[in-house]
């Protein structure tokens, strides 16, 4: 035992004792020790040591289970480890509950530490501290007693109490924000009957429910109209989960290059145009609970905008202004095949079918637009007002442009496109990434594609562009190298999946693009790109 709580009566003996011209010597210091956590010591504000270690917290922010924790024991000195460590347990090493694992009873990690192999020396100090990606989370000192008498006089402010002998349950819990930004590749692997592999469709995330919303694309060698929605989509929350929708009414044909926006406001779907095997489309639907929280079911409803209609099209670039309700659409291609590109400009008001009946307006912007172009993929600054669009197919092979769209809603002047300058190194030309845009940052988030026939290969590589929506200084591309995965390349067509809040890319399915021999493969894996914007 190392140090003891010290009673009314020595303290009241020690002052005592200070009033007489006595010295002595003084015996020498105990090691200095701590716990060091989000409650003790100003510790890691999203780590937490849990009973039977310490008193029960309460925490404040998400449990993140994707971590590989490991936790060192070591005999301390008061300034360092003795060498070599006592022990070290990990998710990988050791045997039944001598390895970190989930706790199964709630949002903590545990090890078991059976003390009686050890053989602990009550006069010494041992330090338990947690690591994970080589950074450490938390400490906490151990005061070893030789019997259960001697465990309320221990110090619990700066020592865990430990009875020689007994297995001591390490528990713990870290939390989304414990480790300094690192840009990782996680891959999810949802419970539930999971989705045929496909390509073309899209993905819509409602960040209130944490919920991922896919629709159409070529499944299986068919086109589809299925939707299927993924619960804790991020991978936070708990486990991920794919259910199918069964929504009542018509549904849409099964297509290919359509676009679908998410409003969180009513918890609509917004579909817009597409290709199927046969011809262009140009209608618009709308799926009611789209990501089936709701006790009702979902029900798909066709719209009849008023106003001339755009023409039919697919793999056209679009936004959606939840606050105004607006859908913007640009350009896509009228026909298979190059060179049938579009380059005009349309604005549905009252897009999900509610507050007015929709009208489609034809925009005349001011300044000198994009070329006509079909597979382009876009992304709304809505604190600014502005459309973000990269790159989009005149050639068959994808251009290296940014172009930025003010006024995008056709609010508060005459939308006025502008080619955004870029610095550093591009991305090889592409068409069909993923791509996110945060606004806290103002970085938008790049991922794989592929050139296009006869332009090779297709990507799995992630950049992001500074100052993306033109404002506040040079945009300049950066290429990330994130740990994990990565994802096997792919063309997606997926700007909709992306979680602000947390600054995860969310990324499902899709196809690795042909290759030279005409072959392509499809996909139905989930991966999520953890601090997608690189942002330190």
């Amino acid at each position: 035992m190392n140090r003891l709580a010290m009673s009314s009566a020595t303290l009241l003996g020690a002052l005592l004792g200070a009033c007489v011209d006595q010295r002595e010597p003084m015996a020498p210091a105990a090691p200095a020790a701590q716990i060091v956590d989000a409650v003790h010591s100003g510790g890691n504000q999203h780590f937490y040591w849990l009973p039977p270690l310490v008193p029960e917290p309460t925490p404040t922010g998400v449990f993140d289970p994707s971590l590989s924790p490991s936790v060192e024991i070591c005999e301390w000195t008061g300034s360092s480890c003795v060498l070599p460590l006592l022990a070290r347990f990990t998710m990988s090493s050791g045997s039944g509950s001598e390895v970190v694992r989930l706790g199964l009873e709630g949002e903590h990690y545990i090890v078991n530490w059976h003390t009686r192999r050890f053989g602990l020396d009550p006069a010494k100090t041992y330090r338990m501290s947690v690591f994970a990606q080589g950074v450490e989370l938390g400490k906490a000192d151990v005061d070893v007693v030789r019997s259960g008498r001697e465990l309320k006089d221990v110090d619990t402010d700066q020592f865990i109490p430990l009875l020689n002998g007994r297995t001591l349950p390490i528990k713990f819990r870290v939390e989304e924000g414990a480790l300094p930004p690192v840009t990782r590749w996680i891959q999810l692997l949802p419970a539930g009957a999971i989705p045929a592999i496909r390509g073309g469709h899209t993905a819509v995330l409602d960040e209130g429910s944490n919920r991922l919303i896919v629709f159409g694309g070529r499944a299986a060698g068919s086109l589809v109209s299925e939707v299927w929605v993924l619960t804790n989509a991020n991978g936070l929350g708990g486990t991920p989960t794919w259910m199918p929708l069964a929504p009542t009414g018509s549904s849409p044909p099964g297509r290919i290059g359509h676009s679908a926006i998410y409003d969180p406001g009513s918890n609509r779907m917004i579909v817009f145009a597409g290709t199927t095997d046969a011809t262009r489309l140009n209608d618009v639907w709308v799926l009611t609970n789209a990501n089936g929280t709701e006790a009702v079911a979902p029900i798909w409803v066709p719209l009849a905008p008023g106003g001339p209609l755009p023409a039919v099209r697919a793999g056209h670039s679009y936004t959606y202004d939840p606050i105004s309700n607006r859908m913007t659409v640009f350009g896509g291609e009228a026909q298979y095949g190059n060179p049938n590109g579009l380059s005009d400009l349309w604005i549905l008001t009252n897009a999900n079918g509610l507050g007015g009946a929709p009208v489609w307006t034809e925009q005349a912007p001011d300044g000198v637009g994009p070329s006509a172009r079909g597979e382009g993929t876009a992304w709304y600054d809505g604190l600014n007002n502005r459309m973000i669009m990269y790159s989009g197919s005149p050639n068959a092979c994808g251009l290296d442009e940014i172009w930025v769209l003010e006024n995008a809603n056709g609010l508060g002047g005459t939308p006025s496109w502008s080619q955004l300058p870029t610095f550093g190194t591009s991305p090889e030309v592409r068409i069909g990434p993923n791509i996110g845009y945060r606004p806290a940052s103002n970085r938008l988030v790049l991922f794989a594609g592929f050139g296009g026939i006869p332009c090779f290969p297709s990507f799995q590589d992630v950049w992001i562009l500074t100052n993306a929506n033109g404002l506040g200084g040079s945009s300049t591309w950066i290429e990330l190298a994130p740990t994990g995965g990565p994802p096997p390349p792919r063309v997606a067509y997926v700007s909709d999946a992306y979680d602000e809040t947390t600054n995860r890319l969310i990324v499902f399915g899709g196809q690795t693009g042909a290759n030279p021999t005409g072959s392509t493969e499809f996909l139905n894996d989930v991966w999520v790109l953890v601090n997608a914007d690189g942002s330190p």
